[in-house]
């Protein structure tokens, strides 16, 4: 039985994507998903499981290693490719578990070693079900729920920048979108593309300089004889270009060439650095500069919208809350303050990290200050609990608060806690699990 059920709020369930070439291990593993509440889809091929990949939209995807008609593994990095946030396990033989860490080293999340337990198959799927959950949350840190994104606040700052944006979208020229880390330049990005006349969210495509191996960089974006580049499919929509700083100066110009060149594409870029600053450091080629720069959109820090923290927050509560299945409903009146005279050094990201990690780890009618981050709450209060305050306390006990401890430090990350902690993540999330049930 699985002890992990998805705690995903969708209307349909999250769609997973088998591909193995055995009809009596597609069969089991569909079972046991099904019975999970997930909605298992399959493929027994490469070509008609990379069908499917583009037809269903799955973000996770279980893959054996070895197909009769592809490597599994150049499969796999095409599908990261095409959509890099998706949440890939692959599945081996025993004798192939080395190919299965090249895997791991190339972007998958996990791998599973044949024969595979429905118990171990079923908390691969659900760590990977989390971790697209929040990469969803990092890449759109401030986009309410469907049917589309869009800022939350009524601030000076925001209304300007949402002005901005439109008329960014009108002119259709390349743009630039920049702002420190965690404010939500890709929700500006996206917020230009689905302002345009018949536009889709799934013409919106990602290229993140940041994250790309520098050799795989042309590959990526040109394509091969093999593989189309992202350039090309991006056509007819908007091709995101994420830290384009990140992108070495020496293939910036023929970056830009092919832009040029691209029909009907649209075009929006993003920096940490301002204008000036790309210029003055020489981040970005002269002419790469003129033709970005053109249309520059700062995206503001949270500190200086400060009138917004409170929305922001009560949404990302509303939301988080129904995914953990949390009657938190509201934010103490001392909260609020702490929240809204806080710096916020990373921004809106830090605040939905914050808000995630309190309805993973508590419960109740309201956000308490004690709920908050030791750092946000000041001085501890006297009486706070000490080693020797332990005395009397189960072993479980301890191992509760210490756990809870570390996951908060970490803003609701429970891989990081793990690592801090020198156990598996599979282990913190069976006992919240259990913790949840008691």
């Amino acid at each position: 039985m699985n002890q992990f059920p998805h705690s995903d709020q969708e209307t349909e369930p999250k769609t997973i994507l088998v591909i193995d070439d055995i009809p009596s291990l597609r069969s089991i593993y569909q079972a046991y998903l099904a019975d999970a509440g997930y909605r298992p889809i399959a493929a027994k091929s490469a070509a008609e499981g990379l069908e499917q990949f583009h037809r269903s939209g799955a973000q996770v995807v279980l893959l054996d290693m070895f197909l009769p008609d592809r490597d599994g593994l150049d499969l796999m990095r095409e599908m990261l490719d095409l959509r890099p946030a998706t949440a890939v396990v692959v599945v081996t033989a025993d004798l192939s578990i080395d190919r299965a860490v090249m895997a791991m080293r190339y972007g998958a999340r996990d791998f599973l070693v044949k024969p595979i337990s429905e118990d171990r198959l079923l908390t691969a799927i659900e760590n990977a079900c989390l971790a697209v959950q929040r990469a969803e949350a990092a890449a759109n840190p401030i986009a309410p729920d469907p049917p589309g994104p869009g800022f939350i606040g009524t601030s000076h700052a925001v209304r300007s920048l949402v002005a901005a944006l439109g008329a960014a979208a009108e002119r259709g020229a390349p743009a630039l979108v920049h702002g420190e880390e965690g404010t939500g330049k890709e929700l500006a990005a996206r917020t230009i593309h689905m302002q345009r006349q018949g536009a889709d969210a799934r013409d919106f495509l990602k290229v993140d300089f940041g994250l790309l191996p520098p050799d795989r960089i042309e590959d990526h974006l040109y394509g091969t004889a093999q593989r189309q580049g992202m350039i090309r499919a991006a056509i007819g929509g908007t091709l995101f270009l994420h830290r384009i700083s990140a992108l070495a100066p020496a293939q910036q110009p023929r970056l830009l060439d092919a832009l040029r060149e691209a029909p009907e594409l649209r075009v929006v870029a993003s920096a940490t650095a301002s204008p000036q600053a790309l210029r003055d450091q020489g981040l970005l080629d002269p002419e790469l500069h003129r033709w970005l720069t053109a249309e520059a959109i700062r995206v503001p820090p949270l500190r200086e919208r400060r009138e917004d923290i409170l929305p922001l927050a009560q949404a990302f509560l509303k939301r988080f809350a129904a995914r953990e299945r949390r009657n938190l409903q509201r934010i103490a009146g001392r909260t609020e303050t702490l929240l809204i005279e806080h710096s916020w050094p990373g921004n809106v990201r830090q605040l939905m990290s914050i808000i995630q990690a309190i309805t993973v780890l508590h419960d109740g009618d309201a956000v308490t200050p004690a709920m908050l981050p030791e750092e946000m709450r000041g001085p501890e209060p006297a009486g706070s609990p000490t080693p020797e305050a332990l005395a009397g306390l189960t072993l479980t006990e301890i191992e509760r608060i210490v756990i809870e401890a570390a996951v908060s430090r970490h803003e609701g990350s429970v891989p990081r806690a793990a690592e801090e902690l020198d156990v598996a993540a599979s282990t913190i999330y069976r006992k919240i699990g259990l913790w949840r049930r008691d």
